[in-house]
């Protein structure tokens, strides 16, 4: 049974051509070759720029204080903004908060459609719905950039949070004032170089700053693996387990990501398929799974009430309580996530008005989905567990096993195949025999793109799809997410007459 539901979701394959294939054709071909010059200039740009400090802060003792408290505090708010700025907090570099704020925008942003109907039909309104939460997400973005970075100011400027220690030595309003002014700029400054590696680049250009940093950890993590072996703590064998879990991790995830459910759909003339794919609800039920079972963690480090102390160590990282209950938590969100960023009603009504038939029902692309989302479950269970076993059995800290078998592999995978789609595209444009192309279109989804592009295909016009998606990294439908609908330059206005009428 368990075999016959995999090869049903696993029956189409959403890349056309072999990767060994794509990745020759992306260093021949001069103008693909352009793009990932584009690409890695820009984030080794962005490498050099994040060295540079907050102004007024001691660095010196800002890093003496973390090597005092170095993994003393897993899952607090400086472990949290350390993970989603690239580690650039030990520092204090002006990327402090990288990109944790527009993530938050548009994650709250998300969530908050299932409360506000008018969101939720901008979520679901095409390009001028799209429009619109855009602009939400960068107001959000700015918002939450000032509030937190105001409060990394009032920490900084606090000697009994770091355990005594003066890291600031002019502290007061002018002082909040350039580190939140900073800080602020610098988000903006990260989402202005991503749109550039989206215009003239390879890939998403959030996503690819987004995951950046984690590679710069692999020969800090190489290092570390190899005085363990020196002193003896870990057995050489041991590391090629783990090289061995993180090839064989690596390439699951990717024949799943790469892997989707085919709904068929016709009109009077054609048949194509819509696709539904794992990586729906990105890595957020890891998210709200662990920072839930974590929470009683967090509320013992400010009490001393020996019964809590007691049940927070129940459930710390890598007991079977954790396992067992983060595992339960992980799948319940992941079906929660999905109602909140699928909507059948949405998906048939689109079909509809476009001119197609869908012989599935509500209820059967729910089922259809359902499935689906147990591929996704499973995915996050794996990457969310076996760091743990790594830890446990390898004797790996947590920090190389998480990067090696976590959820570093998970967005890299995920990136990695979006940019082969995204490759694809440009192949498929370059072989078209059409010399200038233009967007008329851009959907907030991959639904939408595919079912236009279709109906333009039925109108005569040829078009492609450009897609533009972080997949495991963030849910679709936020700001993230672009599908960009391509037709000849002299079947713009025509085309786009179409698809907006």
């Amino acid at each position: 049974m368990i075999k016959e539901l995999f090869g049903e979701l696993t029956e189409s394959r959403s890349l056309k051509d072999p990767v060994s294939d794509t990745l020759k054709w992306l260093f021949i071909d001069p103008a693909m070759r352009k793009r990932v010059l584009v690409t890695v200039g820009a984030i080794i740009a962005l490498q050099f720029v994040a060295f540079i400090p907050l102004p007024g802060v001691d660095v010196s003792t800002l890093q003496e204080f973390f090597r005092r408290v170095s993994g003393a505090q897993s899952g607090s708010l400086m472990n949290t903004i350390q993970l989603f700025s690239g580690g650039a907090l030990d520092r204090l570099k002006i990327f402090a908060l990288g990109l944790m704020p527009f993530f938050s925008a548009c994650l709250l942003l998300q969530l908050a459609t299932v409360f506000i109907p008018k969101l939720r039909k901008y979520s679901f309104g095409g390009e001028s719905g799209r429009d619109k939460m855009v602009k939400f997400t960068y107001i959000f973005t700015i918002i939450l950039s000032i509030i937190q970075a105001y409060f990394i100011a009032l920490w900084l400027e606090n000697p009994a949070r770091f355990q005594g220690m003066q890291l600031v030595a002019n502290p007061g309003f002018g002082f909040r004032l350039m580190v939140t002014t900073t800080i602020t700029a610098s988000v903006l400054l990260l989402l202005f170089i991503a749109e550039i590696i989206n215009k003239h680049g390879i890939g998403n250009g959030v996503a690819i700053i987004a995951i950046s940093p984690f590679f710069l950890k692999f020969l800090p993590a190489v290092n570390t693996i190899a005085s363990l072996i020196q002193s003896g703590k870990v057995q050489p064998g041991f590391a090629l387990i783990l090289v061995g879990i993180f090839a064989g991790l690596a390439y699951a995830i990717f024949y799943l990501t790469t892997r989707t459910k085919a709904i068929k759909v016709s009109n009077s003339k054609s048949e194509t398929s819509i696709y539904l794919r794992s990586g729906i609800v990105g890595h957020e039920p890891i998210g709200w799974g662990t920072g839930l079972i974590l929470l009683p963690v967090t509320i013992a480090s400010f009490t001393n009430a020996v019964w809590i102390q007691n049940f927070a160590s129940l459930i710390s990282r890598g007991t079977i309580l954790y396992t067992l209950i983060s595992a339960v938590l992980i799948a319940v969100f992941t079906y929660v996530y999905a109602l909140i960023v699928f909507d059948p009603k949405y998906l048939n009504a689109l079909l509809s008005k476009y001119g197609f038939s869908n012989k599935a029902s509500e209820d059967q692309l729910d089922n259809s989905m359902s499935k689906v989302l147990i591929v996704t479950a499973l995915v996050l269970l794996a990457v969310n567990i076996i760091p743990n076993l790594v830890m446990g059995f390898l004797k790996m800290p947590y920090w190389i096993a998480s990067l090696f078998c976590g959820t570093t592999v998970l967005l890299g995978v995920g990136v990695f195949s979006d940019i082969l789609h995204q490759a694809e595209f440009f192949k498929s444009k370059a072989d078209s025999g059409i010399k200038d192309w233009a967007v008329c279109y851009t959907a907030f989804d991959e639904f939408e793109a595919k079912i236009k592009t279709e109906f333009l295909k039925n109108k005569g016009i040829q078009a492609l799809i450009e897609p533009f998606r972080f997949t495991w990294g963030i849910p679709v439908r936020t700001m993230v997410d672009q599908y960009r609908v391509y037709v000849p330059c002299d079947k713009k206005e025509e085309a786009r007459s179409l698809l907006i009428s």
